[in-house]
């Protein structure tokens, strides 16, 4: 085989993968699904009140936290 046979079939193979994406974006333009307004139906959202009594802890800066560290503790 010389080179003119190997890039026929490169061509080819090449003509024919460009042939089919630009199927595919055409194919995508014509037949795009349609995107439904609002869900089939509402899911019930859950509504949690925090816990009586219950506050959030207090997060630490992290220089305070680093001066903490001990790797011997991990």
């Amino acid at each position: 085989m010389d080179s003119f046979e190997l890039n026929k079939i490169a061509g080819a193979v090449l003509g024919s993968l460009l042939f089919v994406l630009g199927l595919n974006t055409i194919a995508g333009g014509l037949f795009s699904p349609r995107r439904a307004g609002e869900a089939g139906y509402a899911l019930p959202v859950p509504v949690e009140a925090p816990a009586p009594g219950a506050q959030a802890a207090a997060q630490e800066p992290l220089p305070v936290l680093l001066a903490k560290a001990d790797a011997t503790r991990g």
